[in-house]
Formats: C-alpha cells, sequence, structure tokens
C-alpha cells in the first residue's frame, strides 16, 4: 500500500507539473497587452474580384472617419483577393474604434462613385453600418473595444 501511494503521488506530481508547464506555455505564446490596449481580428469578406487593392482604416476617434486614412490611427493596404481577409491588430489603444474598407479595383486610390455619389467600388464598415445619405457616422460604426480584450469583427464588402 505504501508503494502505490508513493506511486501515486510521483505520478500526480508529474502531471501537476506538466499542467503548470504547459499553463505557462500557453501564457507565454499569447503576450500580454499593455494596460488600457486590446486587440482586434477582423475578417473582411465580399471581395468581387482578385483585381486592385484593399485600403482598410481603423479609427479611434470621429476625426477623418471614414474616408481620410491619414487621420486614421492604422491604415493597410493589400492586394485583393476573393478568399476572405483576416487581418490581426495589437496594442490598440481601448476605446471606441471604427474601421472602413473599400476595394479599389482601378487602383487610382479613389473609391469611384457614379454621378449621385453612389460608390461604383465595393466597401464596407464596422458593425456592418450603413449611412442614409452618404457614408455612416463614426458612432453608427464604432465598437467597444475593452483593455485586455481581442474584439473579432467582420466586415462584408457591398
Amino acid at each position: 500500500m505504501k508503494t502505490f501511494f508513493l506511486v501515486n503521488c510521483a505520478a500526480w506530481a508529474i502531471i501537476a507539473a506538466a499542467a503548470f508547464a504547459d499553463s505557462q506555455v500557453s501564457e507565454q505564446e499569447q503576450a500580454p497587452q499593455a494596460p488600457g490596449y486590446g486587440s482586434v481580428e477582423m475578417r473582411i469578406e465580399g471581395v468581387s474580384s482578385p483585381v486592385g487593392v484593399i485600403y482598410v482604416s481603423l479609427f479611434i476617434s470621429a476625426n477623418g472617419f471614414p474616408d481620410a486614412p491619414k487621420s486614421a490611427y492604422d491604415s493597410r493596404s493589400f492586394p485583393a483577393t476573393i478568399e476572405p481577409v483576416v487581418l490581426t491588430y495589437t496594442s490598440i489603444p481601448a476605446g471606441r474604434i471604427a474601421v472602413s474598407v473599400f476595394h479599389d479595383a482601378d487602383g487610382n486610390k479613389v473609391l469611384n462613385t457614379n454621378f449621385l455619389g453612389i460608390p461604383k467600388e465595393d466597401y464596407g464598415f464596422s458593425q456592418n453600418a450603413r449611412g442614409r445619405f452618404g457614408p455612416p457616422s463614426f458612432d453608427t460604426a464604432a465598437v467597444s473595444l475593452a483593455a485586455g480584450a481581442t474584439e473579432s469583427l467582420v466586415i462584408k464588402l457591398h
């Protein structure tokens, strides 16, 4: 009985040590966010053709939203693809954020519109927000990002 108890205790010690080591690896793999910051995982869907460039702007205030990428907290561009694209942003200040995306199919760096101002190229916003007569406001498209959290967004281009 004594031998069984010692072996059993040793086995539990090994299992506990392995579990502790696994938890340490997991914590190291997921780098902690600085206080007051979070992450955003964004999935962009609905690009109509693999021609041109996709432009993405992430805003942390209404200033410049949605069409002034120089006012955005972060702006990115990449070659168009019809496959859904996943972007990850880290160290984004906690608070309200909004995203605008457009597919520049002809590569002129401008969202083309018709004579009424209606976009002729694909576009989308966080919250899949829509405006009545023009783009949605920052408040309509904004989501709250909590400190230490990861916000997942799906943006469908139209």
